[in-house]
C-alpha cells in the first residue's frame, strides 16, 4: 500500500463507478424496512445467497494484518458474485418437470403423501402475473396463523449473529476456516427416498465404494470421518432404540393426535391432583416427556472438549486425543456431557397444534404459486424472496425428492463466549423450518433445539458432537415417521430433507469439510481462483493482480474476473474426484499437497445423509452474509481509512491518500456527524448507530455498522473521503443495498453483479497496488 498525494487513474477496462447508479432503482426502495428487517438471519437460498468470510468471534477490535490486509475484498465479494451469477443469472432456467398434483414416474408408492395438497385459492391466472400478489387467500391465511402463533417473541434468534452481535475480532485465526462450494449437478434420484447415496455421486455411491476408501485412507482424521459417515448410512428408526427409549420410538411411528394428547394431559393432571403433591423435578421432566415425547439424549464427552463418546468412539473407555478418562475416579460418573434434541418428536409436536400446522402449509401453497409462475415464464425465475425460488429446490421438486408432506429444515450452529475474560466457549445448535414463511420461521416459537455443547474449551473433533443430531436425522429420513397433521386431521409420513447448513466462516468448515479462506484454493465456491501470499506468511489471500515482487508459488498471471463468472464452478462429480484423492493420499506430504491443491480437509459428515434427501453436498452449505456486510467490511475500510491497519515498516500511513480519519480532529468530527444523524432516522431502523470514534472500541453493533456506512455512508462519507475513493465506496453502497432487500429482480441482482465486479478491481488498484507485503 504505497501510497501518493495523486489521484490514481483506474484500469481502462474497469471504468469508474458511476453515481447515476445509485438512482437506478426503480422497482424498490433498497433498504425498504418492515417487521422482518430486524431479524438479523439473511435467508441463504439458491437464489439470492451471498458469500462471506469472518474472523472469530470475542475480544475487542485490533488492528492486524492477517485477516485485513489487500486481497480480502476478492475474497469475501467473490463468492457473491459467482453465486449470483450461476444461481441467478445463466442458472435460473427452470423447465418444470411435472406439475406437483402429478406424481413423478419414479416416486414411491404412497397414496397420502400426494392427497389433499392443498390448492392456493382465487384465480390462477392472476395469481401468475406477479409474485408480489401472493399475500392472498389461503397464503395469507397462513401468514396471518404464523403472526398469531409467533406474535408473542420479540427477541432475536439466538446463536446466529443478532444485530447486537459486537465487532469480532480480526485478529484470531481457526484452524480451518470456511469456504462452501457451489456447483454440479444432482446426478440422479433413487427411485425412493431412502436411498443411501444417489448415482452420480461417484466414489462413494454405495457402502462398497465407501468401504473401499476407508480401506484406502491413510490420514487418521479422515479414516474417523469416514467411519461417522459409515455409521450414519446404516442408520434407521430401530437402531436408535437405546438412544429414544422405546416409548418415543413408538411415538415417532405411531403419533399421538390431538384429543390424545389432551388426554395424556389430563391424566397427568389427576395424577397430582387427589393430594396435591409436590413433585420433584425428574418427575416433572419425565411428565413432560411422556405427555410431548420430546425427549434429551445426553451423551458423554471428553472434559477437555477433545471427542464426544460417540460413533467410532462409543465404546472408548479414555479419550482418544488426551487421554483423559470420561468418568469420575471416584463416583463413576459421567464428567462431562453433551445434550442432543432429536428433531423427530419436535416436528411432531409442531404439527400437533392447529396454528402451527397452518403456518407449515405456506412452503406448499408457495411451491405451487411458484410453480405455476415458471411454466408461465418458460422456466425462468424472475424475482427472488425466498430459499423457495431457488434452483436447487425446484430440481429436487421436479425430480420427487420432496413431497408435499415432507418438512424442509436448515441446520444452523454457532459457538459462544459466555464470558468475557475466562475460557467459557458454548456451542449451540438449532433447526430452522423452512416449511414456515419467513415472517415465522426465526421466531422463537419455530425455532427447534438441536444440540448444546458445554465449554469451557472449543471441540477438537465437531464431527463427534454432531454425529447423534445426524444419526436421528438419517433414520427419519430412510425409514420415514408419523406425525398428526392438525391442519388436515390425519395422520401423514414424512421425511425430513435437509437443505442447508450454516454457520459463520470459522464454523462452518466443521461441517463442510473445506480449507477456508486462508487456504491458496480457498474459494468457498470452488472457483479456481489461487491465492497469493506475502513474503514469510502463509496466509493465502485471493489477489486478482499480480504483484510487482510475487513470491515463489504464487507469481501467476492477473486474472480476469469476467472469466472466472463466465466459468461453470466444478461440478459435483469434480468434487467427488477430489475428495478421492484426498481419502487416497498415502503420505503425510501427499495428503497436506493434495489438501492445498483442492482446498478440501476432510469429507463432509453430511454425505452420510441419503441424497435423495438432502441438496448436492456442493449446495447445501449456506454463506454468510451477515458478518461479510456487518462486520468484516467494515472493520477493513475503518482500518485502512484510519491508517491502523497493519502495514510494512517503509510503507507509512502517512502516505496514504486513503487515510482521512488518521488525525485524531477529522475521526472526531466524522464521529459527531454521524451521531447528530439519529433525530432524522426512522423508528424502524430499531438502534441507530452511535458515535463510531467514541464507541468504536466498546461493542460497535453489526446493525449499526450497517446503517453507518451502507445507509448513511453517502452523506457522512462525502466531506472526507476523496472523490475517487468516495466514488468506489459508493459502488458498494449500491450493491449491497440490492442484496439486502427482501424481493429482488433479476434485473436488479444483474446490476448488483456489475457494481460489485467494478468495486473488487478497483479496491486493488486503489488500496493494494500491487504491493506484495
Amino acid at each position: 500500500m504505497h501510497g501518493t498525494n495523486e489521484e490514481l487513474p483506474l484500469d481502462n477496462a474497469h471504468e469508474p463507478f458511476e453515481l447515476d447508479h445509485m438512482m437506478d432503482q426503480d422497482s424498490q426502495d433498497p433498504f425498504e424496512h418492515d417487521n422482518t428487517m430486524n431479524q438479523n438471519v439473511q435467508e441463504p437460498g439458491d437464489a439470492v445467497s451471498a458469500g462471506g468470510e469472518v474472523q472469530n468471534s470475542g475480544g475487542s477490535p485490533t488492528p492486524t494484518g492477517e485477516d485485513t490486509a489487500p486481497g480480502v475484498l476478492g475474497l469475501v465479494l467473490g463468492p457473491l458474485l459467482a453465486d449470483i451469477l450461476f444461481a441467478n443469472g445463466r442458472g435460473v432456467l427452470l423447465t418444470p418437470k411435472a406439475p406437483l398434483d402429478n406424481k413423478p414416474p419414479n416416486a414411491p408408492l404412497e397414496p397420502s403423501r400426494t392427497e389433499g395438497a392443498v390448492e392456493a385459492p382465487g384465480d390462477p391466472d392472476q395469481q401468475t402475473q406477479d409474485p408480489a400478489s401472493r399475500g392472498t387467500g389461503l397464503n395469507k391465511f397462513i401468514d396471518n396463523s404464523a403472526d398469531t402463533l409467533l406474535e408473542p417473541d420479540k427477541g432475536k434468534l439466538p446463536g446466529q449473529g443478532s444485530d447486537n452481535e459486537e465487532w469480532e475480532d480480526p485478529g484470531q485465526e481457526e484452524e480451518w476456516e470456511d469456504v462452501e462450494q457451489e456447483g454440479g449437478q444432482q446426478g440422479g434420484v433413487g427411485a425412493e427416498h431412502g436411498g443411501v447415496l444417489g448415482p452420480g455421486e461417484g466414489p462413494l455411491a454405495n457402502i462398497d465404494n465407501l468401504t473401499k476408501l476407508m480401506n484406502d485412507a491413510m490420514h487418521t482424521d479422515v479414516k474417523i470421518v469416514l467411519d461417522y459417515i459409515q455409521e450414519l448410512q446404516s442408520a434407521t428408526l430401530d437402531s436408535q432404540e437405546p438412544m429414544l427409549g422405546s416409548a418415543v420410538l413408538s411415538r415417532l411411528k405411531h403419533p399421538l393426535t390431538t384429543t390424545e394428547v389432551y388426554d395424556e394431559s389430563w391424566k397427568a393432571a389427576l395424577r397430582r391432583h387427589p393430594d396435591d403433591p409436590d413433585l420433584s423435578y425428574y418427575e416433572v421432566k419425565n411428565l413432560l416427556v411422556e405427555i410431548t415425547g420430546v425427549v434429551d439424549v445426553r451423551e458423554d464427552m471428553c472434559i477437555d472438549s477433545c471427542v464426544a463418546f460417540t460413533g467410532p468412539y462409543h465404546d472408548a473407555v479414555t479419550c482418544p486425543t488426551c487421554g483423559q478418562d470420561p468418568l469420575d475416579s471416584k463416583t463413576k460418573k459421567p464428567r462431562q456431557q453433551f445434550n442432543t434434541i432429536p428433531s423427530g418428536p419436535q416436528l411432531q409436536a409442531l404439527k400437533r397444534h392447529l396454528l402451527s400446522a397452518i403456518a407449515m402449509k405456506y412452503r406448499q401453497c408457495q411451491t405451487e404459486t411458484l410453480q405455476r409462475l415458471l411454466r408461465d415464464q418458460g422456466g425462468d425465475m424472475k424475482v427472488f424472496d425466498d430459499i423457495l425460488s431457488g434452483t436447487k429446490y425446484h430440481e429436487a421438486i421436479n425430480d420427487g425428492r420432496i413431497q408435499p408432506d415432507d418438512i424442509v429444515v436448515m441446520l444452523l450452529f454457532d459457538g459462544t463466549q459466555l464470558f468475557e475474560n475466562k475460557p467459557s466457549d458454548c456451542w449451540i445448535g438449532i433447526w430452522i423450518i423452512l416449511d414456515i414463511s419467513p415472517k415465522g420461521r426465526y421466531k422463537l416459537l419455530s425455532i427447534l433445539p438441536a444440540f448444546t455443547i458445554p465449554g469451557p474449551k472449543k471441540p477438537r473433533v465437531m464431527d463427534s458432537f454432531l454425529f447423534t443430531t445426524f444419526y436421528h436425522l438419517a433414520g427419519l429420513q430412510k425409514d420415514g415417521f408419523c406425525l398428526w397433521d392438525a391442519s388436515e386431521a390425519e395422520i401423514v409420513t414424512c421425511r425430513p430433507f435437509f437443505a442447508l447448513g450454516t454457520a459463520d466462516g470459522p464454523v462452518l468448515t466443521h461441517l463442510n469439510g473445506l480449507v477456508g479462506h486462508m487456504g491458496m484454493n480457498g474459494c468457498r465456491l470452488r472457483c479456481g481462483l489461487l491465492g497469493r501470499h506475502q513474503p514469510g506468511h502463509t496466509h493465502y489471500y485471493p489477489v486478482l493482480l499480480k504483484p510487482v515482487d510475487p513470491v515463489e508459488g504464487c507469481n501467476h498471471d492477473d486474472v480476469d474476473w469476467a472469466a472466472i463468472c463466465l466459468t461453470p464452478p466444478p461440478s459435483l462429480e469434480d468434487y467427488l474426484k477430489d475428495l478421492a484423492r484426498l481419502v487416497g493420499a498415502k503420505t503425510d506430504k501427499d495428503f497436506k499437497d493434495i489438501r492445498r491443491e483442492t482446498g478440501i480437509v476432510k469429507p463432509s459428515i453430511v454425505l452420510g445423509l441419503s441424497s435423495t434427501c438432502r441438496f448436492p453436498i456442493t449446495r447445501c452449505f449456506g454463506p454468510d452474509i451477515m458478518h461479510l456486510i456487518c462486520l468484516n467490511i467494515p472493520d477493513l475500510f475503518v482500518h485502512l481509512w484510519r491508517g491502523t491497519i497493519a502495514h510494512a515498516d517503509h510503507d507509512s500511513p502517512r502516505m496514504w491518500p486513503f487515510a482521512v480519519f488518521r488525525v485524531g480532529n477529522v475521526w472526531k468530527r466524522h464521529g459527531k456527524i454521524v451521531a447528530t444523524a439519529t433525530p432524522f432516522l426512522p423508528g424502524s431502523f430499531d438502534r441507530p448507530p452511535r458515535d463510531p470514534a467514541a464507541k468504536m472500541n466498546s461493542g460497535y453493533k453489526a446493525w449499526e455498522f450497517l446503517l453507518y456506512l451502507f445507509v448513511l455512508g453517502l452523506g457522512v462519507l462525502y466531506d472526507f473521503l476523496p472523490p475517487i475513493f468516495y466514488t468506489h465506496f459508493c459502488g458498494l453502497i449500491y450493491a449491497v443495498q440490492i442484496i439486502n432487500q427482501h424481493r429482488i429482480t433479476k434485473e436488479q441482482l444483474e446490476k448488483a453483479i456489475v457494481a460489485l465486479a467494478e468495486f473488487v478491481v478497483q479496491f486493488e488498484v486503489l488500496y493494494y497496488q500491487r504491493c506484495s507485503d
